[in-house]
């Protein structure tokens, strides 16, 4: 009865077995099962026991199989080896299949045991999807504020990445009979900053994969009786509440950079609308100011901008492209 499989770090955890013989031969026609599986510092390599056409093979490696012959006596077979000459054998290919097996469940069972019997992670959860929440409302606020075009515009650039805003500055050239002639040339006139925010899928990825780790967690039990995917996907949804906060705490990130005065200055360029400008206008003085701008107050502000970046551009006139 070789018993449920163990995993090996150490030279010391195998050697002082009772039934370890660092002098034994193992043949396939000896091979009883595997005990578990090892992997050591490089520092602890061993010799592998394997014999094949009636010789050791003495190949020395850290990586492998504690193998039990038929009489009980254990020994190292190297991964390489055991795959290149035992590989074909229906007996070892099953017992390595075991052996991987019961590995992989005593981690994942080893997983949920730690998340269960951390008495903060529920909280952690909650406290996860109540910041998830509060920012979804916050977002769909700001969002919402916005004219429809700049907000279409902000949404696109969190999908493609591109986050540029261009303008073509007006350069006038005069020839040689006095003539003036005009070109536009474009140039970036800002990088919006933040736009994540605007990457609905991504907020609601986020609320699904919160929803799915708190279920997991009041449904988990870190049993060896249940099946393998089961324990994976309790496992993995439970974990992912590491990532989930990551991820919070990036769109916050996002949002206080888009939220910046001079980032929201240029998102009144996200149009070539001027009406649409001039409400982009009003909506950045009541982000920054938090009171609603008159007409007037968001009209003078947007030309002030304007003038702003023409003074920053050698006075040339400006357009945005699209």
């Amino acid at each position: 009865m070789t018993g449920r499989a163990q995993q090996f770090r150490s030279r010391g955890e195998v050697e002082t077995r009772g039934s370890f013989d660092p002098s034994c031969g193992i043949t396939l026609a000896e091979f009883g099962g595997l005990v578990g599986a090892y992997v050591f510092p490089e520092s602890e390599r061993v010799k592998c026991q394997l014999v094949t056409n009636g010789s050791v093979c003495g190949q020395v490696h850290w990586h492998g199989w504690v193998a039990r012959r038929k009489d009980g006596a254990e020994g190292y077979i190297g991964g390489d080896c055991a795959a290149q000459n035992f590989g074909a054998d229906r007996t070892f290919t099953a017992e390595r299949a075991r052996v991987r097996r019961e590995l992989r469940i005593d981690e994942l069972v080893a997983r949920l045991e730690g998340y269960l019997g951390d008495t903060a992670l529920a909280s952690r959860i909650e406290e996860a999807i109540g910041r998830h929440r509060a920012l979804r409302s916050e977002i769909a606020r700001i969002r919402d504020l916005w004219p429809k075009t700049i907000r279409r515009r902000l949404q696109d650039m969190a999908k493609t990445g591109n986050r540029r805003i261009v303008a073509e500055f007006q350069r006038i050239e005069v020839d040689e009979e006095g003539r003036e002639h005009g070109e536009w040339i474009p140039s970036t006139n800002a990088v919006i900053a933040g736009v994540d925010v605007f990457d609905g899928e991504r907020l609601r990825d986020i609320g699904g994969r919160l929803k799915a780790s708190r279920e997991a967690r009041n449904a988990a039990q870190a049993s060896r009786d249940l099946p393998e995917r089961i324990l994976r996907q309790w496992a993995d949804e439970i974990g992912d509440i590491n990532r989930c906060e990551a991820d919070l705490d990036e769109l916050h990130a996002s949002l206080d950079a888009f939220l910046r005065p001079e980032n929201l200055r240029a998102v009144c360029w996200a149009s070539s609308n001027e009406q649409a400008q001039e409400t982009a206008a009003a909506v950045t003085l009541e982000l920054i100011s938090g009171h609603a701008p008159t007409a007037t107050q968001a009209h003078t502000a947007r030309l002030q901008w304007a003038s702003a970046i023409r003074a920053q551009n050698d006075g040339r006139q400006f357009r945005i492209a699209g």
